[in-house]
């Protein structure tokens, strides 16, 4: 009896010992390059790569800078940095430059030739597809969520809106690639706090187009 006492307390120092362990950090690299639009590099600019938030309940890891660097002449970057247990990170010109968030949700696991935009631009094509007629004299208003609105006079055919050099929000990381989010919305004018919305998932950049199709119900 008594050796499964001390059997039994060996066993419990043993699990203790072991939930004290500290997790180890792990080192992580990034590079690529930061342009300042499509064209232009962003040159000789401090970047922060930083945890945003004070404190990540998915990762358990409190929020801060990981790792400092600055871009050379032609926007190139290169960096390392450790962290326990941050699944993603946030790419930020450092403080001072003018606090900016360049691309969030940078998965943590070496990337290297990352492409990132401070300011970036696409172009879109949107199929508009009627397939709800309002009377005749009425006018349907198509805009992007507080840009100066589209207007079309009723009745409405289907047509192709070509729209170019749109500048996009923050970008974020997500399935292997950048990709940032743009909403519309459409109403008609006789009933305008009847509106829809459709959210569109923008996955190309600069010179290329996204193609959509909002139909009109």
């Amino acid at each position: 009896m008594k050796n499964n006492i001390i059997n039994f307390t060996i066993i419990l120092i043993a699990l203790s010992l072991s939930s004290c362990k500290k997790e180890v950090e792990k080192e992580y690299s990034l590079s690529g390059y930061i342009y300042a639009n499509c064209s232009v590099p962003q040159p000789n600019t401090p970047i922060e790569i930083v945890i945003p938030l004070t404190y990540d309940p998915f990762s358990g890891e409190s929020g801060g800078t990981l790792a400092t660097t600055t871009t050379d002449s032609a926007g190139h970057f290169s960096v390392r940095y450790k962290s326990k247990n941050a699944s993603a990170v946030t790419i930020r010109t450092a403080a001072g430059f003018g606090t900016y968030d360049i691309i969030s949700r940078v998965p943590s696991n070496n990337i290297n030739n990352l492409i990132a935009y401070i300011s970036p631009t696409t172009n879109i094509e949107i199929d508009l597809n009627v397939l709800k007629q309002s009377n005749p004299g009425d006018t349907l208003f198509i805009q992007r969520m507080y840009d100066p609105y589209i207007a079309f006079a009723c009745p409405i055919t289907n047509k192709k809106i070509i729209a170019s050099n749109i500048k996009l929000d923050e970008l974020n990381f997500s399935d292997n690639s950048l990709k940032s989010t743009m909403s519309f919305r459409w109403y008609f004018k006789s009933s305008p706090d009847v509106y829809k919305t459709q959210k569109l998932i923008i996955d190309k950049f600069c010179s290329d187009t996204v193609k959509a199709v909002i139909d009109i119900n």
